[in-house]
Order: C-alpha cells, then sequence, then structure tokens
C-alpha cells in the first residue's frame, strides 16, 4: 500500500492532519484460493483540524473537527435460502469477502472552553458525534421472523458533553 501524511503542528491557534492510504489486503485460504481479507477497503483518510481563541490571559474556547472517509467493510454473503432451512444464519464462505458495504463516512465537532490555572486546568465541551448522522453499517443477519436479512448500523449522531479536570 501507499500512506502520505501531511501536517501543521499547533501554532498560532491551530493544527491540521491529513492522513490517506492506498492498500490491498489478502490472505490464502486452506484451499489455496487468495481472498480479499475482512480489512480490504482498499482506501481510507482522514483529516483532523482545531482552532484556538484565547479568551483571556488563561482561558481559550476551541473548535475541533475529525473526518473519516473509508472503503467498505468486506463481508461473507448470507445464503437466505439455506437460512431458512437451518433456522440460522448460514454464510456462503466460497464467497468470503468479495463483496463490500458502502463506504464508512463519519464526521466528529468538538467545542470547548479550557481555563488554564496555577495547579488545575478545567475543560468543557460539547461533542457531537457523527454530525451528519451517516448510517455506517455494522453487520448483517439473518432474522428467522421474516426470512429476510437485517441490517445493524453503527451509533448515529450523539451528542455528548465534557468536564474535564487535570492536575
Amino acid at each position: 500500500g501507499l500512506e502520505i501524511t501531511l501536517e501543521k503542528f499547533f501554532s498560532r491557534g491551530y493544527y491540521l492532519l491529513l492522513t490517506t492510504s492506498v492498500f490491498d489486503s489478502k490472505y490464502t485460504a486452506f484451499d489455496g484460493i487468495e481472498r480479499n481479507t475482512s480489512f480490504n477497503g482498499n482506501y481510507v483518510a482522514n483529516i483532523l483540524g482545531g482552532y484556538e481563541f484565547k479568551t483571556g490571559k488563561h482561558s481559550a474556547m476551541t473548535i475541533d473537527l475529525k473526518a473519516v472517509w473509508a472503503g467498505g467493510k468486506r463481508f461473507t454473503p448470507i445464503d437466505v435460502e439455506k437460512s431458512f432451512t437451518e433456522k440460522e444464519t448460514v454464510y456462503k464462505y466460497k464467497q468470503s469477502y468479495e463483496k463490500k458495504h458502502d463506504d464508512y463516512f463519519k464526521v466528529d465537532l468538538r467545542i470547548g472552553f479550557r481555563i488554564n490555572g496555577k495547579k488545575i486546568n478545567q475543560e468543557w465541551a460539547l461533542d457531537l458525534k457523527n454530525i451528519s448522522n451517516h448510517q455506517n453499517i455494522f453487520m448483517q443477519s439473518y432474522d428467522p421472523a421474516t426470512n429476510s436479512i437485517t441490517t445493524d448500523y453503527q451509533q448515529g449522531f450523539f451528542p455528548m458533553m465534557l468536564y474535564r479536570i487535570q492536575f
């Protein structure tokens, strides 16, 4: 594979990090056939950045952004007919990791306020996880009640509050 990273270290109130990787991840199974690994999304790109606004001699407001775009997770297809007969999920192992789910995409935003004391630093922040509410697939399974494949998704939009003391 190939990886490229560009970084601007924190100075003048901001930082920035860009990374991208292009790769091909394979394995050879016991049957002698070379296949994709479950991790072979083929590419991933990340961007992280932040800015700090001084609000006083010992305090600052911060804004941080993190985004990830990656090739979809590889999966082994489910054999619906055999799953119906067995009443449980049966996979088509001869087609292991040939197909990919849709691309993974997530953007997080943090807005914070920090006070730096002589012995203690305090931070308050609002973390907005997955602000685009993109539905990233976690896994699929067979549902015998409906005789269909169900899809479970990763966490959607999720706001969190943070209070941190450092000493």
